[in-house]
């Protein structure tokens, strides 16, 4: 009897499992055909597109945003993400496969990009945060003033760029400066460091978040491309 039952779990087991890999199995290819399928027109000059009967038009100079996820290609080979944060889809990022290819937002026509009135969000590197415990740290270390002289090598030293997006827009049009780490320790500057006047981070919350993409990935601590587009 005892057999019996042990038999009957382990043949309910595997075909649990097969379920599962059968399924993993089908969905991978249908998420690449969906992800890749054509579905805007883009100008030969690459400035504008059409989506969805929609005129999109590209931001100038890059602004900050976070790539969300991929919602298809366009007839020229770009592959086209939407902005985090963006249900609505006012914002686009087109990004072309190849060395060197930095990536382009386009904002759908008549779209206004906010630069100033209520902090809704902030782009630190590769990741949008609307603590509001982590804005008001930024908005502090932002005030306070940089008067303690580091010697550093910036070309070896990792950094992360701050944006700060206004009124719920998932896009930023205001740098508000670099975050960066010397032996260790992370450090703010107003724009990108030229001297070595810089402000330390002493608030715990923003530091956790400033490790969290450290550790996650450290390579893109030695770029700028994607973190502001």
């Amino acid at each position: 009897m005892k057999a019996r039952y042990e038999n009957k779990a382990a043949e309910w087991v595997r075909r649990v499992v097969l379920a599962v890999l059968l399924a993993v199995l089908l969905f991978a290819p249908g998420r690449c055909i969906y992800q890749n399928r054509t579905v805007a027109e883009m100008n030969e000059y690459v400035t504008a597109f059409t989506y969805k009967g929609e005129s999109y038009r590209s931001v100038d100079p890059p602004y900050g945003y976070v790539l969300g996820t991929q919602i298809g290609k366009t007839q020229n080979g770009y592959r086209l993400f939407r902005a985090e944060g963006d249900a609505g889809e006012q914002f686009l990022i087109a990004e072309h496969i190849g060395p060197r290819a930095d990536p382009i937002c386009f904002a759908k026509e008549g779209t206004q990009i906010p630069g100033e009135g209520t902090v809704s969000s902030a782009i630190i590197g590769r990741k949008a945060t609307a603590d509001e415990h982590i804005l008001r740290a930024v908005q502090a270390i932002m005030e306070a003033a940089q008067d303690e002289a580091v010697a550093y090598d910036e070309a070896g030293t990792g950094r992360l760029e701050l944006y700060l997006c206004f009124e719920g827009c998932p896009v930023s049009n205001r740098s508000a400066g670099t975050f960066l780490y010397v032996d260790q320790q992370a450090w703010y500057y107003e724009s990108r460091p030229k001297s070595g006047a810089l402000t330390p981070v002493t608030d715990e919350r923003l530091l956790s978040f400033l490790e969290g993409q450290r550790i996650s990935r450290p390579w893109s601590w030695f770029e700028d491309k994607h973190s502001a587009g």
